[in-house]
């Protein structure tokens, strides 16, 4: 039989033991929330790695919003998010995305009104913020505001007030320390969390912090690619539009000096043409005259045409009453278009139109063009529609005139070549109407439009300012 100071040996003995248990159970649970500490930390940044691979490729900011947003509700518990951009230039903040869902199974809501609320960019923090709703009451007004926003267009209509505390998440996104270029803000809507759920937590700032830096690096990029393609297609365009005025300077300057040269022997031609009209001989009249007659005097017309494109003035502007200078514009055409008299003709002008700054030469010729070519789009019997009137365009105002006629329309692939020189379908245009058309248009700073369908006729417009 033990005795009493061997009892109490084992006692002391059992307690080191049990002590020592203890602190090994203590080490494994502390080696085991380490190396999921570790582990969290390495699945959260391959997770901002695979985002950061992704978002280069993305190519519009509200793109790299989204898929910020969806590694982050892929990374903590939160289920639902709005991603909200600031507007160039703008001081306000717009929502461009709504979803809910986790990762890659997020699915769109967006709200009509969504993109036309406006909220302010001063007055936010710049790191990320922790919270739950209802919001407390010492946050700065700039956080309140968004958070309440979003709060609302998160919950669905009619939902009860918050019940509970609702985690949120708002990650401020910075360009530069000073200028904010939009914001994400994330919450979770049910209350039970999965095994390996994580809802993010003051100990995760340094990491949301890193994600947001990510996130505005990459949307500030994907702008800066949008603006450089525009400047790129506005360099192009500006390219393309210089190569062709060299191209037409050329062709003008040329165009210029055989119609010059034409234009004598035409004289001739004319003043021959009426000695032998008078003859006795051609007193009854020839057909081969009057076949001469005609073709010398299209001849005249194209060279007239290639004088007035080869030898671009100025306009002279004067202010000029719109509804005389239109209905003159139409009884020349009804004088050179000989199916004129076989269509009906619809003149219509808005009331009080002003008197309009223009070179009336120049406008009336253009004016003449487009209803000569209306005349001549319809074949047998048709309509032409001349409408005028006051029309907000842009930042100003400015005089609209329709042409529009009842024709088989002009196909899309004809519709882009309209304005280049020499290009007609007429077997005796000269493909330079319409270019004359365009050079007066813009040279009053205005501009010319097209609209047609195959069988539902055309419409020319010209827009001229209403101010010099």
């Amino acid at each position: 039989m033990a005795s009493a100071s061997e009892f109490e040996e084992l006692q002391r003995q059992n307690r080191a033991l049990d002590e020592q248990v203890r602190a090994l159970v203590r080490s494994e649970l502390q080696l085991h929330l380490t190396r999921r500490s570790h582990e969290q930390q390495l699945t959260r940044m391959k997770a901002l790695d695979l985002f950061a691979l992704d978002a280069s490729s993305a190519s519009t900011a509200e793109a790299v919003l989204r898929r910020s947003a969806q590694m982050l509700t892929s990374v903590f518990a939160l289920d639902e998010a709005v991603g909200l951009l600031r507007p160039k230039g703008a001081g306000h903040l717009e929502v461009v995305f709504e979803f809910t869902g986790r990762g890659d199974q997020a699915n769109d809501r967006v709200s009509p009104r969504a993109r036309t609320s406006l909220l302010p960019v001063v007055g936010f923090p710049p790191g990320p913020l922790l919270t739950t709703a209802p919001f407390p009451d010492q946050l700065p007004a700039a956080q309140r505001t968004l958070l309440a926003f979003a709060d609302e267009l998160l919950m669905p209509g009619g939902a009860a007030p918050h019940s509970v505390q609702s985690p949120y998440l708002l990650l401020p996104l910075w360009s530069t320390p000073e200028s904010l270029l939009g914001a994400l803000v994330l919450r979770r809507v049910g209350n039970t969390l999965a095994y390996h759920d994580i809802l993010p937590a003051e100990a995760d700032l340094d990491f949301l912090a890193l994600a947001a830096r990510h996130t505005a690096t990459a949307a500030r990029n994907a702008e800066l690619i949008v603006d450089l393609r525009q400047s790129y297609a506005a360099l192009h365009a500006t390219q393309q539009s210089l190569l062709e005025k060299e191209r037409l300077a050329a062709v003008g300057e040329m165009a210029a000096v055989m119609a010059h040269e034409v234009r004598n022997p035409l004289g001739v031609m004319f003043n021959v043409l009426s000695s032998l009209k008078k003859t006795p001989s051609a007193a009854g009249g020839s057909p081969l005259l009057d076949i001469l007659s005609e073709e010398a005097s299209r001849l005249n017309v194209m060279v007239e045409e290639l004088l007035l494109f080869a030898r671009p003035q100025p306009p002279a502007l004067a202010p000029e009453a719109v509804g005389p200078m239109v209905r003159a514009a139409l009884d020349a055409a009804r004088r050179a278009a000989a199916s004129a008299l076989a269509h009906e003709v619809h003149v219509e002008e808005e009331p009080n139109l002003p008197e309009v700054p223009m070179d009336g030469r120049m406008v009336r010729q253009a004016l003449v063009n487009l209803m000569v070519n209306a005349f001549q789009a319809m074949p047998g019997r048709g309509t032409l529609r001349v409408t005028s009137r006051r029309e907000r365009h842009g930042a100003g105002h400015w005089l609209r005139i329709d042409v529009s006629d009842s024709g088989p329309g002009i196909a899309p692939e004809i519709r882009a070549r309209l304005f280049q020189p020499f290009f007609t379908t007429r077997a005796k245009g000269t493909g330079l109407g319409l270019a004359i058309v365009r050079r007066f248009i813009e040279a009053h700073r205005g501009e010319v439009m097209v609209e047609s369908a195959v069988g539902r006729g055309s419409v020319f417009s010209v827009r001229l300012p209403l101010s010099a």
